[in-house]
């Protein structure tokens, strides 16, 4: 069981958290103390439970990088997803198409060249400073191995989902990935180098050539598949939406029930297809072994392990760190990386103000004490800031960290810990038509019969530029 305990002066009781928060208990002051406006939270399992500030990110000093040949990936912007969606309509007809959706065909388009003169930009850069290049569409990615092995470098021109895709193709610890975010004031850009770097790229040029920066190797995580051959075939998400826009055979109108247990199949003539039915991506992984066999695709932010209809509980066998194996049903897991804590997964383990503010509601009533507004606040924010930033932990990092989404719990199913840190994670699927979702961009087939144990290797790790200012 992971707990982290705070402590009030004010309050005097002792919060224990199991999934976050859950009991709460009171107690005497003497497991944790208040500096100041900060609570110190402490972990009853350090190895489960750490503070984001408890390591040092894993920077390598004396770096250089020698540009000569720069592979460029560009994002694919909504306008030009669309248009590709509808490419036999005419200019005339696809903008009635866009506005009869209600959507903004005039946004569209500014965004659209606002990002295509972000990227003639960089390209007008290396043009006039001798580097070859080669520039890459982000739906071409599935054939860039020779022009990735060529370059020096790889530069994504685009946001976090374009830095994400690219890196998903890099196998090799050497190559490095440097991202600039083309539209600063929608993108948040995490992964890229700061947002004045889309306007400045003459001048990251000359950072990174007097060697003023550092690299940051990120860890990601291995996918080690055992299953039949579909388990092993990347199916790229949205590519469907776009080669079909207008396919009613790919909608699912109706829901359907789950079983009973492991042996009802009365449902099954009412499903609807599997997802392993749909398009996939070329790949030599396709065999007719059941042998375990590492993915192709390495994950940097995150897995997701679900059904793909969101109202059917994902059944499921886990295995943490050669614990016992557990058997489950949840909404899914995900299994994040440091760089992907502090996105979908720093949402799915952070509580709502309003949840925290009934707890202590609640324990102000049990212990009989009331506080002024500006006390309540002040703990409000701290108790807050302390669950969120527990789950939030360095790139390089060499742990990962699971988060159950609402794991169900009664005499059948348990969830011994639905949040913590690992080094290894075993899952055995017993679901219907679910997938592996690595970043959001390319799934797996993980029913019934399959197995993955996702690890942690140093040969993985990504390989990515931080600037010094």
């Amino acid at each position: 069981m992971s707990k982290v305990c705070f402590l009030s002066k004010k309050y005097d009781v002792f919060l224990s958290f199991d999934s976050i928060l859950s009991t709460t208990f009171l107690s005497k002051p003497s497991h944790l103390c208040r500096r100041g406006h900060k609570f110190l939270a402490t972990s009853c399992n350090s190895h489960e439970l750490r503070h984001p500030n408890r390591e040092h990110y894993n920077y390598s000093r004396a770096p250089m990088l020698k540009l000569n040949k720069v592979a460029i990936v560009g994002k694919t912007t909504r306008y030009a997803f669309e248009r590709q969606r509808y490419q036999d309509l005419t200019d005339a007809q696809f903008e009635k198409k866009l506005r009869s959706r209600g959507s903004s065909f005039d946004k569209l388009l500014n965004r659209h060249k606002m990002h295509m003169q972000s990227l003639e930009k960089i390209v007008s850069v290396l043009k006039r400073r001798n580097i070859s290049y080669e520039v890459i569409s982000r739906w071409d990615l599935n054939d860039c191995l020779e022009q990735f092995e060529w370059a020096d470098a790889i530069v994504t021109a685009g946001g976090d989902g374009t830095f994400l895709s690219t890196a998903s193709k890099i196998t090799s610890r050497d190559k490095p990935i440097i991202g600039i975010n083309t539209d600063p004031q929608r993108s948040e850009g995490h992964l890229c180098l700061p947002a004045r770097c889309a306007a400045e790229f003459d001048k990251v040029l000359d950072e990174i050539q007097a060697n003023k920066f550092n690299w940051l190797f990120r860890t990601r995580l291995r996918i080690t598949m055992k299953g039949p051959p579909e388990s092993h075939i990347p199916l790229q998400n949205g590519e469907i939406l776009q080669a079909h826009p207008d396919d009613d055979t790919l909608l699912r109108p109706y829901n359907y029930m789950g079983a009973i247990d492991d042996v009802d199949d009365s449902y099954l003539d009412v499903r609807p297809p599997r997802y392993s039915e749909r398009a996939s991506l070329p790949s030599s992984a396709c065999n007719s072994s059941t042998s375990p066999k590492p993915l192709p695709i390495l994950a940097l932010n995150e897995i997701f392990f679900g059904e793909l209809l969101a109202s059917v509980p994902t059944y499921y066998e886990m295995k943490v760190d050669g614990e016992e194996l557990e058997k489950q049903k949840s909404s899914g897991i995900c299994i994040s990386t440091g760089t992907g804590s502090t996105a979908w997964s720093h949402n799915i383990c952070t509580l709502h103000k309003e949840t925290v503010r009934k707890i202590l509601n609640i324990i102000s009533t049990v212990d009989n004490k009331t506080e002024d507004k500006k006390t309540e606040s002040k703990l409000l924010e701290c108790v807050l800031e302390n669950i969120s930033s527990s789950y939030i932990f360095p790139p390089s990092d060499k742990n990962m960290l699971f988060s159950v989404r609402d794991p169900m719990q009664n005499n059948i199913y348990k969830c011994r810990n639905p949040r913590g840190f690992c080094n290894t994670i075993t899952l055995r699927s017993r679901c219907w038509d679910a997938a592996l979702s690595i970043d959001g961009s390319t799934s797996f087939t993980f029913n019934d019969g399959a197995s993955a144990t996702i690890s942690i290797h140093p040969e993985d790790e990504l390989k990515t530029v931080t600037l010094h200012t």
